[in-house]
């Protein structure tokens, strides 16, 4: 079963590939985060890209690298895109950053 621990090991191990879509910060939230995953769980990042990256070409092929890493659907998440209000329910429980 994926852990958050192998998740974050795999994207230390990516990290270089994880950069070239234009990642400044990758955090890991959710139920993968938080321990409680289970089979049918997606996995859940926020994602903060490089000033003038993140546009569709990055994030669809970001999003798509990490499908394909971790054989899971995966929810990104603009870090830019997110409303202060909406914050606290994004990371309510634990959140794991990912040395990219």
């Amino acid at each position: 079963m994926l852990t958050k621990q192998k998740i974050i090991t795999a994207l230390e191990a990516h990290k270089a590939e994880i950069r070239s879509f234009g990642v400044m910060k990758l955090t890991l939230f959710g139920s993968y985060a938080r321990g409680e995953a289970t089979a049918k769980s997606d996995i859940d990042f926020l994602v903060e890209f490089k000033k003038g990256r993140g546009l569709f070409d990055d994030s669809y092929g970001l999003q798509q690298f990490l499908h394909t890493l971790f054989k899971k659907e995966i929810d990104l998440v603009k870090s830019a895109l997110v409303r202060e209000e909406l914050k606290p329910f994004i990371f309510e429980g634990e959140t794991v950053e990912a040395r990219v």
